[in-house]
């Protein structure tokens, strides 16, 4: 894993924690400020909330980011590209209440949340 967003673990706050070149990377209630759509990366997306599956997926390779740091009340921003922005785009979706297999077909979906249950024995 790469990335970890707090509700993740139950905890009801808006954090995301993730490496970025081997430097952690703390937003406190981040907020999106630009998407470059121009540009795009791809790769085979997986989740811990939804262990074993991977999806090849598309996000646009840069963002602006507006966040908090920790321990303080100032805001700052920073650009994230390729990697990193995706990293931080998919841990924002579950800030919201979103998985990436929420971005599938409604079989697809099915077959996963099918396949998890029926595991879990």
């Amino acid at each position: 894993a790469v990335g970890l967003a707090a509700p993740q673990i139950n905890e009801p706050i808006n954090v995301i924690v993730f490496k970025n070149n081997y430097i952690n990377e703390v937003l406190i209630n981040p907020q999106i400020l630009e998407i470059d759509a121009s540009s795009s990366f791809t790769i085979k997306e997986g989740c811990l909330s939804v262990p074993g599956y991977l999806k090849n997926n598309t996000r646009p390779s840069n963002i602006v980011i507006e966040y908090n740091v920790v321990d303080s009340e100032q805001r700052t921003s920073k650009t994230f590209n390729d990697f990193a922005a995706f990293i931080v785009q998919h841990e924002m979706e579950h800030l919201s209440g979103k998985l990436f297999i929420d971005n599938l077909s409604d079989s697809k979906k099915d077959k996963i949340l099918n396949d998890i249950i029926n595991n879990r024995g």
